[in-house]
């Protein structure tokens, strides 16, 4: 599905819970044909951060809403999600309850001007069936894909139920597809959620679990000059390029470190500006 599918949040909902009537304020989808405006076509300014999950009891972490308040001030346009927003749990009034607290966590971003959240899957929020089918319910789609500023955006789920840590069956031959339609765009950004080529303690079950089918992946991105993956899953920064394909693990938005700082152990998130004359990331650590 080639659109521009996103997420905006009520802030004024302060409720414990998102009863149905919140979730439509919640949402906000933009159909694929609406015109942007001729400016937005020459540029574009977002930002990407992930794993900021908290505890069982739902409560974001304490750096989590700093991280917010620096992305905001920074006024991207939309925001993209590696995953693991939440904990998760079994019970979805508990995770609907979870989800309520990220809203309110991420409610800053609204305080200027309505900014989009574009989230890839992560394994906390979808593990299990409540968690599956609540995401849809929030984001509508697992995977996805959308054209903004002269750049290419996908969103990929690697925790499709029975085949997490790939890139499978319908999925790769959507991505395919996709990425062959995108061969006009200035620079193509991929967000997931596991990533490629873990340096930590997610060695071995992210998309290194499959190592052929990652490596013919890889192959694809290469041929078709994917600009950069984002990933998380991991709990610190890396960055890594391989044939042209930049690969960057973002996992700082709050929960427990996996490194050293030295070694990428600390809370970050991604500043993006691109445009057709190049592209620009900085690594910003919360203050």
């Amino acid at each position: 599905m080639r659109g521009w599918f996103c997420c905006a949040w009520c802030p004024t909902d302060r409720r414990p819970r998102v009863s149905a009537r919140a979730i439509r304020c919640v949402l906000l989808i933009l159909p694929a044909a609406l015109a942007l405006p001729a400016a937005a076509q020459d540029g574009v300014n977002f930002a990407v951060f992930g794993d900021n999950r908290g505890g069982k009891d739902g409560l974001q972490p304490e750096v989590f809403p700093r991280l917010v308040r620096q992305m905001a001030a920074l006024n991207p346009e939309f925001v993209i999600g590696t995953g693991d927003y939440i904990y998760g749990a079994g019970s979805q009034d508990t995770l609907r309850y979870q989800w309520n607290e990220f809203f309110r966590a991420m409610a800053p971003l609204q305080d200027r001007k309505p900014t989009y959240f574009v989230p890839a899957p992560g394994n906390h929020e979808i593990a299990g069936g409540a968690g599956n089918a609540l995401f849809v319910q929030y984001f509508r789609r697992l995977y996805f894909s959308f054209d903004r500023g002269g750049s290419h955006f996908i969103i990929l789920n690697t925790e499709v139920p029975g085949q997490e840590s790939r890139i499978a069956d319908q999925q790769r031959i959507w991505l395919k597809k996709d990425l062959a339609a995108a061969a006009n765009a200035a620079h193509i950004f991929i967000a997931l959620h596991r990533p490629f080529y873990p340096v930590g303690a997610h060695r071995g079950d992210s998309l290194d679990m499959y190592p052929t089918e990652r490596d013919g992946l890889h192959r694809i991105f290469a041929q078709h000059r994917v600009t950069c993956v984002f990933a998380g899953h991991e709990h610190l920064y890396n960055r890594q390029t391989r044939d042209g394909v930049t690969y960057i693990i973002t996992g700082g938005g709050g929960a427990p470190l996996y490194a050293e700082p030295e070694d990428g152990g600390f809370y970050h998130f991604l500043s993006v500006k691109a445009d057709r004359l190049g592209y620009n990331i900085d690594v910003i650590r919360v203050q």
